[in-house]
């Protein structure tokens, strides 16, 4: 006997393979009348669940397929011995059928836009008006004569009241010195902001400015601080990690010596004790797997078809003058991070930094925790996008680069989302 509605779970969660996949689902099954003891059983199934199901398949064929291939199968023909059917029945009527009206009648679910830079930097003056914003600044940053720094150190914060202080002195240790501070305290309701608050009131060896917002989500609390930022490079610290001491001064040697705008390193797991955790663990592990396909590869671009690999928007390193390009973050709920890097691979090149600079730490209160499926939705999302203008990539320049390019989206089964590209 199995749950039925932790295997619609299951499946509406499990990674895109690297081949073409057709949906298919089953409104219910029950095979007791027909193999008594020996048979299966999926408990809980409903026409509500079903059409959940289904939007989810739906949304997903829209996006992976193109044309004729838009198509989902549905195990339900001459099964009533297991009592699965779309049929009018006694107990549920015509639900099934009206299961998959409604389910396709949903309104798809658009992709943010990414803003552009002049409209966040616009809308974050307008914002620090606001009541609701509370500003602290350290001593130094107070002082307006100062120049402007090397690189600006952004945290979006939300409810790290156990970690803030260690990520803040993560970034007070760094041998490069030539930084300032740039927190965002998106609404939290515990000791965040106080905390945050107590290092601009005392640190006097650094610029650091705190903003203090009503709750917006990740993408901008990241956007106000990139706003404020004032240094030729910025760097992204979630509120929860930790950088290595050579991080800062790490990264900027290899946009140097690779002639790069974006960064991100090599990273370590830790747990909320700061221990790092162990390939037991099946997510790091996948985690894991997913950096050393980049790591093995002359660009990271191909391991980022798969996955972020760069994990978090916590790893990134960047000239800030790359965000007229790009634009700010997007308000995606999880991959916010993911579209980004993808959207800077269209104006410069990637360089993954091999050493373990970065602690991304995974604990209980992590913010994207319950959030797996949305993730799901939103990665088909984010490569739907990154293909959208694919033939003004500059991988798709020279030929060699692009038949390479080309035979690994093959290998990872990611033809549907070319429908500009034809010579496959």
């Amino acid at each position: 006997m199995f749950n039925f509605r932790t295997y619609v779970a299951q499946l509406v969660t499990v990674p895109r393979p690297d081949f073409k996949l057709f949906r298919t689902l089953l409104p219910s099954w029950d095979a007791t009348a027909r193999q008594q003891d020996a048979g299966t059983v999926f408990v809980g199934s409903s026409p509500e669940l079903f059409q959940y199901w289904l939007e989810h398949a739906l949304e997903q064929t829209r996006l992976r397929h193109r044309g004729d291939e838009r198509l989902i199968f549905i195990n339900a023909w001459n099964e009533w011995g297991e009592g699965c059917h779309l049929e009018p029945d006694k107990r549920y009527g015509r639900a099934w059928l009206e299961a998959i009206r409604h389910a396709r009648a949903v309104p798809r679910p658009i992709a943010p836009k990414r803003p552009a830079w002049a409209d966040l930097v616009a809308r974050a003056k307008v914002d620090d008006r606001a009541p609701m914003t509370r500003i602290i600044r350290s001593a130094v940053a107070a002082d307006a004569s100062r120049a402007a720094p090397r690189v600006s150190v952004v945290m979006p914060a939300y409810n790290h009241e156990r970690f803030v202080q260690a990520a803040l002195d993560s970034v007070v240790a760094q041998s490069l010195a030539e930084l300032e501070i740039i927190a965002v305290d998106d609404g939290s309701q515990d000791a965040t902001g106080a905390l945050l608050d107590g290092f601009a009131e005392t640190c006097t060896t650094h610029a650091v400015t705190i903003v203090h917002q009503p709750n917006a989500g990740a993408h901008a609390a990241i956007n106000r601080g990139l706003a404020r930022a004032r240094g030729e490079f910025v760097a992204i610290i979630n509120s929860d990690d930790r950088y290595a001491p050579a991080r800062l001064a790490t990264m900027l040697d290899a946009l140097r010596d690779r002639r790069a705008d974006f960064a991100f390193s090599n990273t370590r797991f830790v747990d909320g004790e700061g221990v790092e955790l162990a390939n037991d663990n099946a997510y790091v592990s996948q985690l894991r797997d997913g950096i050393a396909r980049g790591l093995a590869a002359a660009d990271p671009l191909p391991a980022l078809l798969r996955a972020n690999v760069a994990i978090s928007t916590g790893n990134f390193v960047f000239r800030r003058s790359l965000l007229e390009k790009t634009g700010g973050m997007c308000a995606f709920r999880v991959c916010h991070d993911w579209d980004f890097i993808l959207a800077a691979s269209y104006f410069t090149p990637i360089a993954f930094v091999r050493e373990r600079l970065y602690d991304y730490r995974l604990h209980r209160a992590n913010t994207f925790s319950g959030q797996l499926l949305i993730a799901h939705l939103e990665s088909d999302q984010v490569i739907d996008r990154f293909f959208a203008r694919i033939e003004a990539h500059p991988v798709m320049r020279e030929p060699g680069s692009r038949d390479r390019f080309l035979d690994e989206v093959r290998r990872r089964g990611l033809t549907s989302f070319l429908p500009g590209v034809r010579a496959l």
